[in-house]
């Protein structure tokens, strides 16, 4: 599934070296291919992005605005803290700010996620479009992991103890 447009898109994809995309989506009867790669990128969000921003969203109605749930403040503390993307030394950091929650995706963006459910918060990045950030709780419902999902792509992230 990939999120676009508050809409949940079924969907399947592949990729392959210079930005080489096969994607798949049954539920709008769309195939589409892509040979691509900017020269001054890495590649492996190129099509991803392309896609995600700009390909499906002219294809698909205008959906309705997404429902924010409520949430208070203890809630969002057990999300608070520092998470490490498996298998490699990436970190991302979970923050509040007057009542609001941020994740830091980088040194330079900040991005505020909104709660769609206890668990699933969206928003929106300059750099990467919408982002849907899931949160798997353990037994006392404290955050364990945090999966991000960035168009077609999803990292999932271990938090640190």
């Amino acid at each position: 599934m990939v999120l676009i447009g508050n809409q949940n898109i079924e969907s399947f994809f592949a990729q392959g070296l210079g930005g080489q995309y096969i994607f798949i989506m049954p539920s709008i009867d769309m195939v589409v291919v892509i040979t691509y790669q900017h020269p001054e990128s890495s590649g492996w969000l190129d099509g991803n992005l392309l896609m995600t921003n700009y390909v499906i969203p002219s294809v698909l109605p205008t959906a309705p605005l997404h429902k924010t749930a409520e949430l208070n403040s203890e809630i969002i503390d057990k999300y608070l803290g520092e998470y490490e993307l498996r298998g490699y030394n990436d970190q991302i950091t979970i923050v509040k700010q007057n009542e609001n929650l941020y994740i830091q995706i980088s040194d330079e963006e900040k991005v505020t996620l909104y709660p769609e459910t206890e668990s699933i918060f969206y928003g929106t990045s300059d750099e990467f479009g919408e982002i849907l950030v899931n949160f798997d709780l353990d037994s006392q419902k404290n955050a364990k992991l945090l999966i991000i999902s960035i168009g077609f792509v999803c990292l999932k992230y271990d938090k640190m103890y």
